[in-house]
């Protein structure tokens, strides 16, 4: 995944929602997926950095770590799909479909060692369409992430799309590319500052729940 300097930087602040780094866009590209990378790249950079998803790459990786990140990322999407599916019947979105991750989550899980599921005390508001645009840009952009960690968890734990690693093989089902496309039909219809203060709210919510599930490993 891209990780150039970030584009957009911005004062912190606290929100309702949790303590979130609240953004305006000085400059807008025209093209909306364009704004959202360039807004979102230290956010990128930070998340994928945290220090829980770090052993993902190295060859050091075991299954009680994999299952660590597993249970991380099942608390963060139960949290965030039961947003998405109040709203769900309200979201069109030509050519594109969200395709929830917690079933993928919850049968990774089955194949893996225990680990207990910390719930996400936070979540990315999704009032509006345009906010739910950052919000996916974000859920689908993670997909890509599986094109270099699947071969990994293949290679280094014998896991794959039907046992133990379908999460990070769902870049297979070529959703980006359709959220993509969507995105590039559809960009006039959307606010650029509010996508893309959606998505470093999401990516800050991501890493503080990482944190919290760091902060709990025995």
């Amino acid at each position: 995944m891209p990780v150039p300097e970030d584009g957009c930087a911005a004062p912190a602040q606290d929100s309702s929602e949790g303590n979130v780094r609240s953004l305006k866009l000085t400059v807008t590209t025209g093209n909306l997926l364009l704004d959202l990378r360039e807004g979102t790249n230290a956010d990128h950079r930070r998340v994928e950095m945290h220090a829980l998803l770090r052993p993902l790459v190295s060859t050091t990786l075991s299954l009680e770590q994999y299952s660590r990140v597993i249970a991380a990322f099942t608390g963060f999407h139960d949290a965030i799909e039961r947003r998405l599916t109040e709203i769900s019947s309200r979201i069109d979105f030509p050519g594109y479909r969200y395709q929830p991750r917690l079933p993928l989550l919850v049968e990774d899980r089955a194949a893996l060692p225990p680990c207990a599921v910390t719930p996400c005390k936070t979540g990315p508001v999704l009032s509006l369409e345009d906010e739910r645009v950052g919000v996916l840009y974000v859920l689908e952009g993670a997909t890509q992430g599986g094109l270099v960690i699947a071969p990994c968890l293949s290679l280094r734990l014998g896991l794959g799309e039907n046992a133990g690693a379908r999460y990070f093989n769902l870049y297979r089902q070529r959703s980006w590319q359709q959220f993509r496309t969507m995105l590039a039909q559809c960009q006039q219809h959307y606010d650029p500052h509010l996508a893309v203060r959606a998505a470093r709210a999401t990516f800050d919510h991501l890493h503080a729940h990482l944190d919290l599930c760091l902060s709990s490993t025995p």
